[in-house]
């Protein structure tokens, strides 16, 4: 994904390059959390027996949140070209 993106755009700076790569990490972090939650189940029981929600999806969520502003800040659209 990162050669993709940066043949198809022009960046300036280490800053640029910096927070691309921070932005592709919170992409790998969101895919391994959902392959996680998807092999051991979106809840899990407690010790009371109780269902509870699996604690990655909160953490799924904050780093699909964080490629999403990273993608933002980059001024690039969710297939990777420049607005």
């Amino acid at each position: 994904m990162w050669a993709a993106i940066v043949k198809e755009n022009q960046f300036e700076g280490e800053a640029a390059f910096a927070l691309l790569r921070a932005t592709l990490e919170s992409h790998q972090r969101a895919r391994l959390c959902r392959e996680a939650i998807e092999s051991e189940g979106a809840t899990y029981q407690d010790r009371f027996d109780q269902p509870k929600p699996h604690p990655l999806l909160a953490s799924e969520r904050d780093a699909r949140s964080a490629f999403m502003a990273g993608m933002r800040a980059l001024n690039l659209d969710l297939i990777g070209e420049a607005k």
